[in-house]
């Protein structure tokens, strides 16, 4: 029956399929244009925020030790440090590296970093409200 129809007038089809787009389009473009609306009207954070006070501390250093108890295998460990190592530029960060006389210290809880501060020898200069704590190293300054 269809190959009848479609056969004898082929013109249908495309009428079908013109007008099976021209609905999607109308249910598509208002949607499309209430999600810019919403994306447009949330003000913009920048995820690097918390190293920026960092960056005032840390002043003309070069060079600043990274550490971390994940592991860069895991996604969000390594963006952090990849945003970290973009705030702080031209600073380079130098992974698990604590013979430097600033180290940043990206544990999963403060407590874990403040022990290994501890037992580096190091002093707790500031932590940031992500959880990022920066230690000096008394014998590198």
């Amino acid at each position: 029956m269809f190959k009848k129809i479609w056969g004898k007038h082929p013109y249908i089809l495309l009428l079908a399929i013109l007008a099976a787009l021209i609905f999607n389009l109308t249910m598509t473009v208002p949607a499309i244009s209430s999600s810019l609306k919403k994306i447009s009207s949330q003000p913009y954070v920048f995820i690097g925020r918390p190293f920026i006070v960092l960056r005032d501390i840390l002043g003309n250093v070069s060079k600043v030790g990274y550490v971390t108890d994940g592991s860069m295998d895991d996604l969000s460990v390594a963006a952090k440090f990849a945003v970290a190592q973009y705030t702080l530029a031209p600073v380079i960060l130098e992974l698990n590296e604590t013979d430097l006389p600033f180290v940043i210290y990206n544990y999963s809880s403060p407590l874990k970093a403040l022990n290994e501060i501890k037992q580096e020898g190091m002093v707790m200069i500031g932590a940031t409200q992500n959880g990022f704590v920066l230690a000096s190293n008394p014998d590198r300054l």
